[in-house]
């Protein structure tokens, strides 16, 4: 069974130096809050960071047997979906698991980790039969999560980003979250990604928790917007069933 999953880890950005002691303590005790809402019966869902709607999802998608099947065209369909908890090196989670059908028949699954101590999402794509054919040009022949970007155009001056891209990450990118459509993406960068308020206090971190060589993120446009997706090289030529590429 091979799979890839993506982290989104919040904090908060602290700048205790210039606080009272009495402050330091108060503040050491805040505990970061994000919460994941999720429809079950589509896959969509929104990221709450203390209550705001930081992330809006977009289409799943997903390259098999030389072909795209995404849940925006219909052609990727839900089989059926369940709800489980469990424990892993993060602690407490409680799962939604979603079976996914493509174009050719093949399973894709799509799973949503919410943790009950520590203040992370984790997204999990997972080829129960491994797949293959799934070479394609871009940097992703797979895309969950994937974040709607074209609502944050109107969103100038409200967030920023940082990440890294080229040979041993040597260039940093800072920018304003509104031109989140320039993110570097594929083998060349983009990993981890930091998304952060104007006031600097608040900060989501999206990085790989598995498969770090094989994974990615990349921007593509949809029939009803500008996407960012994240999940395996677009370049893979094949997933097999024994958890390598």
């Amino acid at each position: 069974m091979q799979y890839t999953a993506i982290l989104i880890l919040f904090g908060s950005i602290l700048r205790t130096e210039c606080m009272p002691r009495s402050q330091q303590k108060m503040m050491s005790g805040i505990s970061p809050s994000i919460q994941l809402s999720l429809n079950s019966d589509t896959g969509s869902f929104m990221i709450y960071v203390n209550h705001t709607v930081w992330f809006k999802s977009g289409p799943i998608a997903v390259y098999l047997n030389g072909a795209w099947s995404t849940t925006e065209d219909g052609s990727l369909k839900q089989q059926t979906h369940g709800f489980y908890i469990g424990e892993d090196t993060w602690g407490l989670f409680s799962a939604t698991e979603i079976v996914w059908a493509a174009k050719g028949g093949e399973l894709f699954y799509t799973v949503f980790k919410m943790y009950d101590d520590v203040p992370a999402i984790v997204f999990e794509q997972v080829f129960p039969n491994g797949a293959s054919n799934t070479s394609v040009q871009g940097s992703l022949m797979s895309s969950f999560p994937t974040l709607n970007i074209t609502d944050v155009q109107n969103m100038s001056g409200q967030y920023g980003y940082l990440t890294f891209s080229g040979n041993m990450a040597a260039t940093v990118h800072v920018d304003d979250w509104s031109n989140a459509e320039s993110l570097p993406g594929g083998g060349s960068g983009g990993f981890p990604l930091v998304v952060f308020d104007k006031k600097m206090e608040n900060a989501v971190v999206i990085a790989p928790a598995s498969q770090f060589m094989a994974a990615s993120q990349g921007v593509w446009k949809g029939m009803n917007g500008s996407y960012l997706g994240f999940g395996l090289l677009g370049s893979l030529a094949k997933v097999r069933d024994d958890n390598t590429c």
